[in-house]
């Protein structure tokens, strides 16, 4: 027999699943051992010696998918049997929506900047030239001010009296005690909030690290359950029944590490997504908390010298009127005057002071919550593209373009490059007996003729596939070095010694 049936070649991908398929040749290969250029020798085959064909395969696989769901696919950027390298894209989202957020979160940061600037930098030019001239023409009417008497207006100038005195002491008087309450009630809320955030991520990064910490303490469980499978595989050599249940307790063991690996990866990434979580959590949380102190210090500081100023300029321009026309008009126009100057003088040295500290910070609170909205839709954006965290090749596609992702669903299978190996799939029940871990093996090409390679048998797996009078047992060989002129699936002879 020189070549099994095409229907039972499939790639055995060792760290996460078996995948059928036929993917394409790589361009070159990556080495697990030292490479050879050609190595010309006569395989020498005793009657003891047992041959079967095996297929080249990669050692490992890596299962990748998006965080996200319900995003729909727009470019699948790879094929099964492709060649990648690491950081290679290899699917995208559908990012129209995503770039908008970050477009708006980045014209929303530019904004609040912007204001935060104006603000430092106080009143424009334009501004105090107008308040310049606005106390110029006070001034001058102050010095123009002549009495005239409108009887006919005297109701007219009661009610403006009267309104200009309620607003002057709504301004004095300052925020309502409701007011003032609800503030201070903001502000306590997210104070609580941001405690009940420090509490509850700080509480679920320690859960991730515990988490960590115990997948490492199975992992080396395992790995100690593993050294005593493989010394006692070494002790029960000699023995056919005992070794058998070594090799099944050994082959367990290999599998129980593997599977320990894998889940303090897992663990090793949840804790660090719980500890972005919480430094994002809190900055967002901390951010919400300055917000309401400078909102509740605006209200605390009251009315601002310019409202309260022309509140009054309002009242002495009505009680002017007034007085006008009852017949005190000249004084009444005079004090009107006076006031309107005030207000200008008063309005003009507000804008050459600059900005309250309160203002100031309650404008860098802002630009703290644009910043956070920024990173969020930036954070978003880059995980559209799934990448290929590691040289290799495509071993298995799960999507099509125009499908909505699941989160947590792999969606590309990629098999690692720089590590290889020897399957040989169909080794029968009668010759599997045959066969022990560790064994010497000598490997030939029909494809590569002048290349024979040495090695040994890494490991039997102990389930057979197949009918009940015939089963077919997978050996996996490990190649003692490497060629860079060997394929995937390229079929080999392998030579086992007893």
């Amino acid at each position: 027999m020189r070549y099994l049936a095409g229907a039972l070649v499939a790639l055995l991908v060792v760290a996460v699943f078996s995948l059928g398929g036929e993917p394409l040749p790589p361009e070159s290969v990556a080495a697990q051992s030292p490479t050879v250029t050609s190595q010309i020798a006569q395989v020498q085959v005793s009657e003891q010696d047992l041959v079967v064909e095996a297929r080249v395969v990669p050692v490992r696989s890596i299962e990748l998918s998006f965080p996200l769901s319900g995003m729909t696919v727009a470019e699948v950027l790879v094929r099964e049997g492709d060649v990648v390298a690491q950081g290679d894209p290899l699917v995208r989202l559908d990012t129209r929506d995503l770039r908008l957020e970050v477009e708006r979160a980045r014209a929303q940061l530019a904004r609040v900047r912007a204001e935060y600037d104006q603000l430092l930098e106080g009143a424009p030019a334009a501004d105090v030239a107008a308040a310049q001239a606005q106390l110029a023409e006070a001034q001058a009417r102050l010095q123009q001010a002549q009495a005239r008497v409108m009887p006919q207006d005297i109701q007219a100038a009661q009610a403006r009296l009267a309104a200009a005195q309620a607003r002057l002491t709504k301004l004095e008087r300052g925020a309502r005690p409701a007011e003032l309450d609800r503030a201070r009630a903001a502000v306590a809320a997210a104070q609580a909030d941001l405690e009940r955030q420090r509490a509850a991520l700080a509480a679920a990064k320690e859960q991730a690290r515990r988490h960590m910490e115990e997948r490492a303490n199975d992992l080396r469980v395992a790995q100690g359950d593993y050294s005593r499978a493989v010394q006692e595989r070494e002790v029960a050599s000699g023995d056919d029944n005992r070794g058998r249940a070594a090799a099944e307790a050994l082959e367990k063991a290999t599998l129980a590490m593997a599977n320990a690996e894998s889940a303090l990866e897992r663990a090793k990434v949840d804790y660090e997504a719980a500890r972005q979580a919480e430094i994002t959590g809190l900055a967002l949380a901390e951010t919400r908390v300055a917000s309401a102190r400078a909102e509740l210090e605006l209200l605390q500081a009251g009315a601002t010298p310019d409202e309260l100023a022309q509140a009054r300029a309002d009242v002495a321009a009505a009680l002017a009127d007034l007085a006008r026309l009852q017949g005190d008009v000249r004084q009444s126009e005079l004090d009107a005057a006076a006031a309107a100057v005030r207000y200008a003088q008063t309005r003009l040295e507000e804008l050459i002071a600059g900005p309250r500290s309160a203002s100031i910070a309650q404008a860098q609170a802002a630009i703290q919550l644009s910043e956070v909205d920024l990173k969020r839709a930036e954070l978003a954006l880059e995980r559209a593209t799934l990448v290929a965290p590691v040289a290799g090749f495509v071993a298995a596609v799960d999507i099509d373009p125009g499908e909505l992702t699941s989160a947590g669903h792999p969606v590309i299978v990629l098999a690692d490059s720089s590590a290889w190996q020897l399957e040989a799939q169909s080794v029968d029940d009668l010759s599997i007996v045959r066969v022990h871990e560790g064994a010497a093996v000598t490997i030939s090409f029909d494809a590569v003729p002048d290349l024979v390679l040495t090695g040994k048998v890494a490991r039997v797996k102990p389930f057979g596939k197949g009918e009940r009078s015939q089963a077919l047992y997978t050996v996996v060989i490990a190649p003692d070095m490497w060629d860079e002129r060997l394929r995937w699936n390229m079929p080999a002879q392998v030579t086992i010694a007893p």
